[in-house]
Parts: structure tokens; C-alpha cells; sequence
């Protein structure tokens, strides 16, 4: 028995790739510039889990810069659209629970910050949503 593949599952996985590195692209070019703060270790202190109203500001500039990049949850978005297009590949569907989830923190973060990227991850949740009311996919 083969399967065959889930193109839903499959394009949620890629366009999620692709949102998730040009957060990256988009936020990553200015956050170069704190890099070699980040390398010399000014984010190994405890004054960076204070507000950022009593924060120094060079901390606060250096934290965004992290937050908004290698902390973001674009690095997790890559490897999870990986994973949806290894299993859209087996031809099976997404799991409701994680479409919902995805589908409801786009809605969340689009209501709360516009002008933003946020409405674009609706893209990869409908997708997401779409492919877990499928059954999986066994080919004859």
C-alpha cells in the first residue's frame, strides 16, 4: 500500500517556510547590527527580564533585536512547516487541534498589532484547517 500525498498539508508546510524566513529576512537585516552585543554577552543578565520602561535602553534595543529574530517564533515555524510537508507527503492530514491552535493565534495577533505580517499567517492556517477535515490519503 502507498500513500499519496497531501497537497494541502504540503503547501501549509511551505507557505509557513516561507512566512517564517521573511520574518527573518525582513526583521534579521537590522538586528545584524546587535549581533556582537549578542556574542559578547549582554543578554547573560537579569536586568533584561525587568519592564522595559526601567530597562537601559541600549538592553531594550538589543533585547527587540533578539525577540523579533532568533527568539521569534520564526526558527520553530521552519522546522514545523518541515514537518507538515514530511506528513503532507505520507498523505496525512494536519491535526485539527494544532490547525486550530495556528488558526486562532493568527486571529489573536492580527487583532492586537496592524500594521503587521500577522493576517499573512492565515494563509498556512485555513490551509492547515482545510487538510485536518481530510482523511488521510491511501493510494490503490
Amino acid at each position: 500500500m502507498t500513500t499519496s500525498r497531501n497537497r494541502l498539508t504540503v503547501h501549509a508546510g511551505t507557505s509557513m517556510i516561507v512566512l517564517a524566513l521573511l520574518h527573518l529576512g525582513v526583521l534579521g537585516w537590522d538586528a545584524l547590527t546587535y549581533l556582537p552585543d549578542w556574542m559578547d554577552g549582554k543578554l547573560w543578565t537579569f536586568e533584561h527580564w525587568r519592564a522595559p520602561a526601567v530597562m537601559r535602553a541600549e538592553l531594550v534595543r538589543i533585547n527587540y533585536a533578539f525577540w523579533t529574530t532568533l527568539g521569534s517564533f520564526a526558527l520553530p515555524c521552519v522546522a514545523m512547516g518541515l514537518v507538515l510537508r514530511e506528513i503532507g507527503a505520507r498523505g496525512l492530514p494536519v491535526p485539527s487541534g494544532a490547525a486550530w491552535v495556528f488558526f486562532v493565534w493568527s486571529a489573536t495577533a492580527s487583532a492586537v498589532m496592524e500594521p503587521a505580517g500577522f493576517p499573512l499567517a492565515f494563509i498556512p492556517a485555513c490551509l492547515m484547517l482545510a487538510s485536518s477535515r481530510q482523511r488521510p490519503r491511501i493510494a490503490p
